[in-house]
């Protein structure tokens, strides 16, 4: 179990005010932090780069620029190597000790101006602390708390197109789609749901099946009796050599290898 800044990289400034502590840290390319979870709740944007990981499912998630996300204590996950350098900024805190008895959903989302406004607070008095800046990182945190309560129990609202084209690729995509199938699928334009993707997850269309198909070969390869070549036809790559080289590229490492390791 670790604390906040003890896995996301080398800490830049932090803010610590005991049952309240704040972080920027970056992460170079290419590294990898293993499964863990965190003591207390804690709250992760990121800044900058491109950055993704893996819930206890299994599945690849990932981090869209601007997008706070909510994570409870003892949520097991691990961090894949990322793409780029990445900076993310981070609230690690003791809610029993605030007071604070409600608790957001695990993976709890917040994006917009009013999680930008927030970002930008947190930033300045990272920046520049001075006495006044434990009042304005407390309510920058309480008001980020307030809002991810607040969507929680909101009346439901029918899923957004993003929501609906993942449903439909969760179904399919070992099947030959790609945007313009999706699209097809729930009925919209295919631009339309480009842009969804992007603004929403910070990925596309393409990246989405084809990190479905990588988790779904990563799972493939506990059972010895499959070749991997069979595996990278089942999932939809062109060959062994296809599946071998974003494979690598995802986990750092090849599927024979790590099937060796398993």
């Amino acid at each position: 179990m670790f604390g906040i800044g003890e896995c996301h990289g080398r800490i830049e400034r932090s803010l610590d005010f005991g049952s309240l502590y704040v972080t920027m840290t970056r992460r170079a390319a290419k590294s990898y932090v293993p499964p863990h979870s965190h003591s207390i709740a804690s709250y992760l944007t990121l800044i900058e780069g491109r950055h993704h990981w893996t819930d206890s499912q299994g599945h690849i998630r990932w981090s869209a620029p601007g997008t706070w996300y909510f994570r409870l204590p003892d949520s097991i996950h691990e961090h894949e190597r990322c793409p780029t350098d990445i900076l993310a900024l981070g609230i690690q805190v003791d809610l029993p000790a605030l007071g604070l008895s409600a608790v957001p959903r695990n993976g709890s989302e917040l994006r917009g101006e009013d999680a930008d406004r927030i970002t930008r607070t947190l930033l300045a008095e990272l920046a520049d602390p001075d006495s006044i800046s434990e009042l304005k990182v407390r309510a920058a945190f309480l008001e980020l708390h307030a809002m991810m309560l607040r969507q929680g129990r909101a009346t439901e609202r029918p899923n957004s197109i993003v929501d609906r084209a993942q449903e439909w690729i969760d179904g399919r995509f070992l099947e030959p789609i790609n945007l313009s199938a999706a699209a097809r699928g729930i009925g919209v334009h295919p631009s339309h749901l480009a842009r969804g993707f992007r603004s929403q997850l910070g990925v596309s269309v393409g990246d989405y099946i084809r990190d479905r198909r990588l988790e779904w070969a990563r799972t493939r390869l506990a059972d010895p009796t499959l070749k991997i070549a069979q595996i990278a036809i089942e999932a939809g790559f062109a060959d062994q050599s296809h599946l071998t080289r974003l494979f690598t590229a995802r986990y750092g490492r090849t599927p024979g290898a790590m099937r060796r390791d398993a």
